[in-house]
């Protein structure tokens, strides 16, 4: 299904069960990639899900990590004891 100019990720069923999942994986102190999310909660767009728990107050860093096929990819992580 392709966005409309009325549609966004609010309209996404699925985003506050993907905030939580995100949410719990942090709070066992676990890091997490693009591949990672998509893997483990079927996250497609995980740096606007960031944004969710960054907006409700989650401290969360983030660093560009090489892997070792030279690929880059930015891993995620909470700073904040939850």
């Amino acid at each position: 299904m392709s966005k409309t100019e009325n549609q966004n990720d609010n309209d996404n069923p699925f985003i506050p069960t993907q905030n939580v999942n995100l949410f719990q994986h942090f709070k066992k102190g676990r890091s997490i990639t693009r591949l990672e999310a998509l893997d483990l909660f079927g996250v497609i767009n995980l740096p606007g899900r960031i944004f969710d728990l960054k907006e409700q107050g989650l401290l969360i860093q983030d660093k560009w990590v090489t892997l070792k096929n030279k690929k880059r990819v930015k891993c995620y992580w909470t700073v904040s004891d939850l």
